[in-house]
This record gives structure tokens, C-alpha cells and sequence, in this order.
């Protein structure tokens, strides 16, 4: 039984540009793809190992597999779209390593923060904001809309409270003002929201 090499190139994932449906659906497939080969090289390893007569219960012995890079600069965009690859990424039995570069913005925060082992480089800007609305209509559909942003408000807040060391004061003042709030890859670090600058 022949086990393949992992082609380490073809565990990156580079995401450049919105966080829109499609791009977070090519990434998604991409975990996915990896997952699946992952598990089947585990089992053709765990099939060699018990053909070889080890003394040893060898679907007992943990192989780490090589992580899953995702290069990431985005000024934000969807909520849904983020949130679909924030959880694909949290529930990826690969790990998925994240490096940040220019700019981590908006949605950008919540998929870095999916990751847990994020690094940026030193001139990469980070950006937290309250999500917008485009609400228009009717008064009963235009308030169904704004109910449906404060519900995702309240995701991509919440996310960023427990995953980081920003103080609740510091997102409430955010959300209070309705300002963007800039900041730096030192800054960055010491709220917790990377793990290593570059």
C-alpha cells in the first residue's frame, strides 16, 4: 500500500480581496477537500501500520497533519458569508493557521479570530466597526431588516469579546459611537486578536 507525500503548496488558501459569497465558498470547498484527504491518508497510514503487524492499536496513535494556511487582507463584506467560513474553519479537523497581511477589517476580524494561530506582519491595519444596513421598503420590512443587523451585530461583537482581550467597554463604545476604530499589529497583539507579529 503506497502512502503519498502532502504537497505542503497545496494547503494555502489566499484570500485578497471581500468577504463575499463566492470567495468564501472556494475557500470552504478547500477545507472540505483537505479534510477529506487528510482522513483518508490517516487511514492508509493506520493500514500499513496494522499490516505490519505492530503490537499497537495504530487508530489509537494521533497524527497531526500539516496545517491549512490561509493568507488573509480584506476590507470585510458579508456577515453570512464570513460567518460560513468562520465556522468551517473552527470545525476544520486540520488546523488552519492564519497570516494577516495589509489589512484585517470588518468581517476580516471575525475569520481571523476562527484560527488559532494568527500572525500578521508589522504594517497590517486592523479595523472593528458596527455592521451597516441598507434597509428600504416598507416600514414593517425595514424594520425586520434592522432587527436582522442588530442579531448580527450581536455575532460579530460577541465573537470578538470572547475570542480577544478588548475590554466589553472598549465594543460597547464602538457600537455606541458608530465610529471605526483603527489600530495597529502591536495593538493587535496585546488585545489578543493575533498570536505573533511577523
Amino acid at each position: 500500500m503506497e502512502i503519498k507525500e502532502i504537497d505542503l503548496k497545496e494547503r494555502t488558501i489566499t484570500i485578497f480581496n471581500d468577504v463575499e459569497e463566492g470567495t468564501m465558498a472556494t475557500a470552504i470547498e478547500k477545507i472540505f477537500q483537505i479534510n477529506r484527504e487528510d482522513e483518508e491518508w490517516i487511514k492508509n497510514v493506520q493500514n500499513v501500520m496494522a499490516a505490519s503487524g505492530a503490537k499497537f492499536n495504530p487508530s489509537k496513535i494521533d497524527i497531526e497533519m500539516p496545517h491549512i494556511q490561509i493568507l488573509l487582507s480584506t476590507y470585510g463584506g458579508c456577515v453570512y458569508d464570513g460567518l460560513s467560513l468562520y465556522d468551517a474553519i473552527k470545525n476544520s479537523k486540520t488546523e488552519v493557521d492564519i497570516t494577516c497581511f495589509g489589512k484585517i477589517m470588518s468581517m476580516g476580524i471575525v475569520l481571523l479570530l476562527a484560527s488559532k494561530t494568527r500572525k500578521a506582519y508589522r504594517n497590517t491595519t486592523f479595523m472593528i466597526h458596527e455592521g451597516s444596513s441598507g434597509a428600504i421598503g416598507k416600514v414593517s420590512d425595514m424594520e425586520d431588516s434592522i432587527d436582522e443587523s442588530k442579531r448580527l451585530n450581536d455575532i460579530y461583537f460577541g465573537i470578538i469579546e470572547s475570542e480577544t482581550k478588548i475590554p466589553k467597554a472598549k465594543l460597547d463604545e464602538i457600537r455606541k459611537r458608530r465610529k471605526d476604530w483603527y489600530f495597529t499589529a502591536e495593538e493587535a497583539l496585546e488585545y489578543g486578536l493575533i498570536t505573533e507579529i511577523i
